[in-house]
């Protein structure tokens, strides 16, 4: 099991990585490309990808958090996203320049300590990792999906998120789930994880119950967060749409 410590060091190789592998991804994208909507979404591919540029610098020289999911929203239409094929290479070296100043400053920082984020919620490094890291699976299937192209994370490279990045979601539960009383196990590769609901209380890595109300096999923890908290893809699963029907999607 991935711990705080470990993760605090071991998440930033990962985005280090990642982000490598999606600037070499984007490196590749014309002017039709950039053009092409995100299926099911309101944005092109190079509004996409300058979205995530913007991500990047809110890690580092933009420190504005918005309160709610809605303001989450109204902050990403403000961000300029325009972007044309000669603007790439710029937004690849400014994701990277991030990563390293990121990586200037970590050995200063405790694992433990929290740092504002969207939604009225605090996170550490770790889960700011996982965040990047779910960040670039979400986007790059968007890309994916528009340009008829391929970008995933293994599953193993998302158990940052899984374990230091999703307890934000307290900020992105609905109206509708403040009545709910119950607990879940998701039961991933890597290791399970327990949630408890408790009247609009959300307990992430919560202990362990011997019978949780609830229990939802993972095989694939990339292809799980697409659904949840991402929402880009649905579930068969009816206990997996219960689940994901409590958040709003990231």
């Amino acid at each position: 099991m991935l711990t705080l410590a470990d993760a605090h060091v071991e998440g930033l190789d990962l985005v280090r990585h990642h982000t490598k592998r999606f600037g070499d991804y984007i490196g590749t994208f014309d002017d039709d490309a950039l053009a092409a909507r995100i299926p099911g979404g309101e944005w092109t591919v190079g509004q996409t990808i300058a979205h995530l540029r913007a991500v990047y610098l809110r890690y580092t020289t933009d420190r504005r958090r918005a309160d709610t999911p809605d303001g989450v929203g109204q902050q990403n239409a403000a961000d300029d996203l325009t972007l044309t094929s000669a603007d790439i290479a710029a937004v690849v070296a400014t994701m990277a320049e991030q990563v390293e100043l990121l990586s200037g400053i970590l050995a200063s920082i405790p694992p433990d300590q929290l740092f504002p984020f969207h939604g009225g919620q605090q996170i550490t490094l770790a889960g700011g990792w996982g965040n990047l890291i779910g960040e670039l699976l979400a986007h790059g299937d968007d890309l994916a999906r528009a340009t008829g192209t391929t970008f995933n994370i293994p599953s193993a490279d998302t158990e940052v998120l899984w374990r230091f990045a999703t307890p934000v979601l307290q900020g992105w539960l609905r109206p509708e789930a403040s009545d709910a009383v119950d607990s879940w196990e998701l039961r991933f590769p890597f290791g399970p994880i327990s949630i408890e609901f408790d009247k609009g209380r959300l307990t992430w890595n919560a202990p362990p119950r011997d019978q949780p109300d609830h229990v939802i096999e993972v095989d694939d923890a990339a292809a799980f967060a697409l659904v949840i908290p991402y929402g880009r893809r649905t579930s068969d699963d009816p206990e997996v749409r219960e689940l994901a029907a409590r958040f709003v999607p990231l």
